[in-house]
Formats: C-alpha cells, structure tokens, sequence
C-alpha cells in the first residue's frame, strides 16, 4: 500500500496526520577562509614601519649628539631638511653646507631623514595604489601621474628591472622623488623588495653625489656660491610643480566635459516584459 504524499494539499488532515516523517540529514560544512576585502600585505611591507622608527631614532640621535657635541651643526641640519623636503636633496644639500654644515654630516643626515619618510610612506603607497588611482584629488593625480610616467618608461623598466628604476631615480630634483619611483615601482609589477632596493639605492647614490659635487667640485673647484644650485633646483622644482598643476587641470576639464556628455545621453529603453 503507498504512502500518502503529504505535499498533496487535497488530502485530508487525518490522512496527513497519519503520514511518516521523513528526515533529511543536512551537513553543514563550515567556511575556514574567505576571500580578503584587499590584497594581503607582504611580509617585507609590513616591518617597513619599524625600520622608518629606526631611521627616525637614528635621524633623532643625530641631532642630539650635534646639540651636545657640535652645537653649530644643528641649525645647518634643520635648514637642509627644511629645504629636502620643499626642493629635494638637490637644494637641501647646498643649504646645509652652506649654512655651516659639515659636510659629510650634512648627507649622512638627509640620507637618513629622507629614508625614514619613504619607509613610513611606502605601505600606505602600496596597500592604496588601486582605490587613490580611482580618487580624483590629491594622492589620485599623483598616481594617475606615476601611471603615465611608468607606461612612458615602461619598455626600459621592463628590460632593466629595478635597475631602470634606479637609473630612473637619480635623474636630479624633486620630480623625480621616491614617492613617484614607488608608484612607478608598483604600476610596473615590480616586486616590493626591488622596489625598495632601487629606491634606497637611488636615495644613497644621490646623497653622496650632491655631497661631493656640491663640497668639491662646486664650492671649491668652481667657486660656485650656494644659491646657484639652490636656486636652479627651486627653478626646476617650480617649473615641474607648474606643469603637474596644470596637467591637473586639464585632466579634471577632461573628465568633467566626459561626465556632462554622458548626462546627455538618453537612457537605454526599458527590457522587453519577460514571457512565461
């Protein structure tokens, strides 16, 4: 004899009554991982905080030992790190020796303050880079702007490695900053730590060659006076900034005619009603 179906609504109760319960066993599997909001941090990344406290300490002790030992190197330090990050090394260093500055303290000391400020900087750059480049203001225009330069130097990047990034970076003055051959770094698919070694080697490289161009080959070869390259370098500085601002701009022109055309445009008919 069959069992009465107890989906069948035209049955009676008592018949409803009477039918068998069936049990379905339901598994639950449980979920261990789940797809990340974002790209998880690498490893080197995550400790580039702590050696930027580091340099900083060392940056800080610096300065201590010159208050307590050198008294009259501390003014000079602080005028060239005004100027490093106003008009880059270019001019820092200049100012610096300039200033009274020894030297060779002088580039130890803006190696070191410059390195710190790439080290904090460099995870916000790279755990950012995809959501500022969709920003249109501030950090976005400085991506959008790496983008372009790393798709114009993109076949040398791609030939050399981290090397074309460092050659790229130890072309003189500010637009060509660690911040930008960060960006560059990672709009080519560099890896973090080629990214970082073609960096800090570019910081190095350009220390101490302003140190000893500036110290023997401009001061005391040439007779240059201080504000020569300080001056050229706020020159160049001044002229790059105007042209980043006004690319800035246009692309906003740019965009803005792009969104008013596209409001004009009609809306796409309704879809047909769907037939059974």
């Amino acid at each position: 004899m069959s069992q009465p179906d107890p989906s069948d609504a035209s049955l009676p109760p008592a018949a409803l009554a009477e039918a068998p319960v069936v049990v379905v066993p339901v598994v639950v599997v449980p979920v261990e991982t789940s797809l990340p909001l974002r790209p998880a941090l690498p490893t080197l990344v995550k400790y580039l905080p702590l050696a930027g406290a580091c340099a900083l300490a060392l940056s800080l002790f610096t300065l201590l030992v010159s208050f307590l030992y050198a008294r009259d190197q501390v003014v000079p330090l602080l005028a060239a790190t005004g100027t490093l990050f106003a008009a880059g090394k270019e001019a820092g260093i200049p100012t610096g020796i300039a200033a009274g500055g020894n030297p060779w303290l002088v580039g130890w000391f803006l190696f070191i303050t410059d390195s710190a400020a790439v080290l904090f900087t460099y995870p916000f750059l790279h755990l950012a880079f995809d959501g500022v480049a969709r920003s249109r203001r501030g950090l976005g225009s400085v991506v959008r702007s790496a983008q372009m330069r790393a798709d114009k130097h993109r076949a040398k990047i791609d030939r050399y490695g981290p090397f074309g990034l460092f050659l790229y970076l130890i072309i003189p003055f500010a637009f060509n900053s660690p911040l930008l051959g960060i960006a560059i770094g990672r709009a080519t698919k560099l890896r973090p730590a080629q990214i970082v070694w073609a960096v800090f080697g570019a910081i190095f490289a350009t220390s101490a060659a302003w140190t000893v161009l500036y110290s023997f080959v401009f001061r005391e070869e040439l007779r240059w006076p201080w504000w020569v390259p300080v001056g050229f370098s706020l020159l160049i500085t001044t002229v790059a900034f105007t042209l980043g601002f006004v690319s800035h701009r246009r692309e906003k022109r740019r965009l803005a005619a792009a969104e008013a055309l596209l409001a004009q445009q009609p809306p796409p008919p309704p879809a047909p009603p769907s037939t059974p």
